[in-house]
């Protein structure tokens, strides 16, 4: 939507008048619902009569976006566009401008998970899951019966193209890459929906900052380079990596055989 502050005031002007406007749809964030070039109707409405599923309108850095309510407190409101993996920074009463009338969302975005890079996995050998690491110091405890855990530092990785390339091409020779974010859409339980036994090789990552469009930023890796997004706790929680890879070595065990790769 607009970026520009003289128009989200006048925005804001309209809804305490008159109780509704019209904005013009920009971006595919909110695909298939609203599309680029469509127009829709905000309507003013309390903050505390949002509801999860409604589709909202707030003020984000001079910018007006419409996206989905996900999550709720009760001063808070966590929204993500139907069309990505990773949740919004927090929506408060003071950025809040009101709802748009559609109807019941989709539901959460659905994977689509790649068939395995190799041949599928012979039956009986272990899914061999590897962590990646990515943290702001070089090398940070980690105490894992891991043979090899891979820490990457983060700080400036989304801004060095020889950097990406390189995590690009290492990561290329897993099956399947798994991004563990406390900001991902969706969380473990969601992890039931693939078919497990016909990958044999797993990068588990774990970290770092992981979004939309994000390559070129500073310390942002581009989500394209992922397959799955699930975060393990609730919004917003963040979980130490030691304890990330006995939950998904958990939830694996509960499906196939898990192992770490030596």
């Amino acid at each position: 939507m607009t970026a520009d502050p003289a128009a989200v005031a006048l925005l804001r002007t309209a809804l305490a008048v008159r109780g509704r406007a019209r904005v013009t749809v920009s971006g595919d964030s909110m695909l298939p619902a609203l599309a680029t070039g469509g127009r829709v109707t905000l309507v003013a409405a309390p903050f505390d009569e949002v509801e999860v599923g409604d589709v909202i309108a707030f003020e984000q850095a001079g910018r007006v976006l419409v996206h989905r309510a996900v999550d709720r407190a009760e001063r808070e409101i966590r929204t993500a566009g139907d069309n990505h993996w990773f949740v919004d920074p927090v929506v408060t009463p003071a950025s809040f401008l009101g709802k748009v009338p559609l109807p019941a969302g989709p539901g959460a975005r659905t994977w689509r998970v790649p068939g395995p890079r190799a041949a599928d996995r012979p039956d009986g050998q272990p899914i061999r899951v590897q962590p990646w690491i990515f943290s702001a110091v070089p090398r940070p405890g980690f105490p894992c019966p891991c043979h090899e855990v891979r820490v990457i530092p983060v700080a400036g990785v989304g801004s060095d193209p020889g950097a990406l390339r390189l995590l690009r091409d290492e990561l290329a020779g897993f099956d399947l890459v798994v991004a563990c974010n406390p900001l991902a859409v969706r969380d473990f339980s969601s992890l039931t929906e693939i078919e497990w036994p016909r990958f044999a090789t797993v990068a588990l990552l774990i970290g770092g900052m992981i979004g939309e469009g994000a390559a070129g930023t500073h310390d942002f890796i581009p989500s394209a380079l992922t397959d799955v997004q699930v975060r393990p706790s609730g919004f917003g929680e963040a979980v130490a990596a030691d304890g990330v890879v006995p939950l998904f070595l958990s939830f694996l065990s509960g499906v196939v055989d898990p192992c770490l790769k030596p």
